[in-house]
């Protein structure tokens, strides 16, 4: 337990040294920032990376699920996995085939871990390679663009209410089990799970536009923002996207809603092409 604390000291403090430098290195086209809050809850078991790989960006969010400690560690131990391979090759010439052997490695480090399976992480990482947004999700951390004054989410996640909606669309379940069905938002698929499943991928990468403002988010950000007030501070001209993570995060503390879980964003603006 002590080797945990201490390895996990020392890993906090990697990431708060990264998050202070790195907007000053690598990809100038791509501006990003982070910002988090531990809302109202006594843990923060949320943690934001990223890593670089030639001209390749990847970016990284995860929510630990389960209680207190074995939560942030299941988070940090899935986070820097993803990272630690990235750094290695990038993704290659297979954004997919990275994105699938990191996520496992990422699952199969977790369980070592948490052998019991009683914590866990939802993951995303986003990859920026050749003017491309490739992602990969296990859980429900969502990844949304902004553009043209409009966000669109990407990402559906891995819970019930969204198997049930699939299912309906497949003419599988009737429109009364699937409203019913529809209720139920608990995650099925997650980072540390036993019997892992396969991850939520992009069908194609998105292209990218310059202005376009890419967001990773907790569901901490998303079950509690107003679209309105996020679009409004999207929106904002000659301001950083660290200064656009940290608006959208003290939006979400002024409410002071008292179901408020963690929350963590990344916002990434897309400068050049």
């Amino acid at each position: 337990m002590a080797y945990i604390i201490v390895t996990t000291a020392l890993f906090v403090a990697l990431v708060i040294i990264r998050i202070a430098i790195g907007n000053t290195s690598g990809m100038a086209k791509i501006d990003f920032g982070s910002y988090q809050t531990a809302g109202n809850r006594q843990v923060n078991a949320d943690m934001v990376d990223w890593a670089y790989y030639d001209d390749q960006l990847l970016l990284v969010v995860a929510d630990g699920i389960g209680a207190g400690d074995k939560a942030v560690t299941a988070a940090e131990v899935a986070v820097r996995i993803i990272t630690r391979l990235f750094e290695h090759s990038g993704v290659g010439g297979n954004p997919a085939y990275y994105f699938m052997n990191s996520f496992k490695s990422a699952n199969s480090t977790v369980l070592r871990y948490i052998p019991d399976s009683t914590a866990g992480a939802s993951l995303l990482g986003v990859v920026f390679k050749d003017n491309r947004l490739y992602y990969a999700l296990a859980g429900n951390c969502k990844v949304s663009v902004f553009r043209k004054r409009k966000l669109f989410d990407l990402s559906e996640g891995h819970t019930f209410d969204v198997l049930a909606r699939r299912a309906f669309q497949r003419k599988e379940i009737s429109r009364v089990d699937a409203k019913e069905a529809v209720k139920q938002s608990r995650l099925y698929n997650f980072v540390g799970k036993d019997g892992f499943q396969d991850l939520e991928m992009f069908d194609t990468p998105v292209l990218l536009k310059k202005g376009d403002i890419v967001l990773l988010m907790t569901d901490g950000v998303y079950d509690f923002y107003d679209i309105g007030t996020v679009e409004k501070i999207l929106s904002k001209r000659w301001t950083s996207s660290k200064n656009r993570a940290r608006q959208i995060i003290e939006a979400l503390d002024k409410e002071n809603d008292p179901d408020q879980d963690n929350a963590s964003i990344i916002v990434a603006k897309i400068n050049a092409l």
